[in-house]
């Protein structure tokens, strides 16, 4: 009876190990339903040359700390295979993509490493300061001293695969293999011609293609990219399935390059702009440099909105604007300030050197009936430069 028992708990042990294998496996060749979180801020898309069908690991790639590898396409190349993966990477590589891209660019088998396409990558803009701090008067210059802008201009429709007629046969393949339905494509041009929407050409549905190419309806945006490269995933995996590769549609690049500056309390401050270039367009400038002139004691916000043709992207500043003069240290400005300012001009009161200092508005070295004026003006909302 205890060897039985010993016998069993062995050949369990090895079936254990077994199933943990396979799914280890499964886990680097498929893309499951639940995994889509991946996107353009932590993953990476190479592309890797095989002179035969290649099966990659994260192994493959130790310049980055890969956790998985994902296939997004498998095209034909003159001598073998073309394959577009995406690097899924862990927290750690996730800082700074442009390094983790530049690591990864020394593997011998990479021919080239970039941002993922195939997912929406945020644009970004940074200017040269997100919070300031002025005096009535002052003025300061901000501009944008980072622009980051990335091509998220068209939306996928499906996927383009070829297929060896001696092993993938559409009578007895399983309908449900891909999750779509895919039609013949009957010659080799451009399949834009193609008419991807499903409910048109029911009747085409499964039928043999003469080039054994197919295309695969699944309309998406790119936002949602990971479901096409979910259904390439699944194809590739099918018997007789050789090639696949999403297929996309440019969608019409909007405006030229513009850029908006913008206050949300214009009481507060001003601002001018200067210098930029030109895109074509008469009066319609971009990389400017705004000027912004403290106006009365307050906070706003300036932002600064960039259109590019297919992406935009904003930043801001808040700004706060304060004024010397506070006598009465009660957090306003007004002509209690200026009433103390002048007692001390004529000798009623004594005031400590700091705040002899901070009632000098105009900064001429005295706290005075001039500095007492410039509170009146600004206690009835009248504007004057320093």
């Amino acid at each position: 009876m205890k060897n039985n028992y010993k016998r069993f708990m062995k050949r369990l042990s090895f079936a254990l190990i077994a199933l943990s294998m396979i799914i280890s496996m499964v886990s680097l060749t498929a893309f499951a339903e639940e995994d889509v979180d991946w996107n353009g801020d932590n993953t990476l898309l190479v592309t890797v040359t095989t002179a035969e069908d290649g099966v990659f690991y994260a192994a493959d790639f130790p310049q980055v700390d890969c956790t998985e590898v994902i296939v997004a396409s498998k095209k034909t190349a003159e001598n073998g295979y073309t394959y577009d993966l995406i690097l899924k990477l862990a927290p750690s590589s996730c800082g700074d993509l442009d390094n983790a891209i530049d690591a990864v660019s020394k593997n011998d088998n990479v021919s080239n490493a970039r941002r993922n396409e195939y997912a929406y990558i945020n644009s970004e803009i940074q200017l040269n300061c997100t919070e300031l701090s002025l005096q009535v008067g002052e003025k300061a210059d901000i501009s944008a001293e980072k622009l980051s802008f990335y091509n998220n201009n068209f939306s996928y429709l499906g996927i383009v695969f070829t297929a060896n007629p001696e092993i993938f046969d559409i009578n007895t393949v399983n309908k449900d293999t891909f999750g779509v339905n895919f039609y013949p494509i009957t010659k080799e041009g451009d399949y834009g011609e193609l008419d991807w929407f499903e409910s048109n050409n029911q009747s085409e549905r499964f039928t043999v293609s003469p080039i054994n190419k197919y295309y695969a309806v699944k309309r998406c945006s790119r936002t949602y990219a990971y479901e096409i490269v979910q259904i390439v995933n699944a194809m590739l995996a099918a018997k007789g399935v050789l090639t696949a590769e999403p297929y996309c549609e440019a969608v019409p690049a909007g405006a030229l390059p513009s850029e908006q500056w913008t206050l949300d309390n214009e009481d507060v401050a001003d601002i001018s702009l200067s210098g930029g270039e030109e895109t074509g367009v008469t009066g319609n400038l971009v990389g400017q440099t705004a000027t912004v002139t403290a106006v009365y004691a307050g906070t706003t916000t300036l932002m600064l909105n960039r259109n590019d043709t297919d992406s935009s992207a904003s930043a801001t500043c808040t700004i706060t604007v304060y004024m010397k003069g506070d006598a009465n240290s009660d957090g306003a400005y007004d002509n209690l300030d200026a009433a103390l300012i002048l007692k001390y001009d004529a000798g009623l009161i004594d005031m400590s050197e700091e705040l002899t200092e901070e009632c000098d508005i105009n900064g001429d070295g005295v706290a005075d009936n001039l500095d007492a004026a410039l509170m009146l003006k600004y206690d009835a909302g009248v504007s004057f430069e320093l």
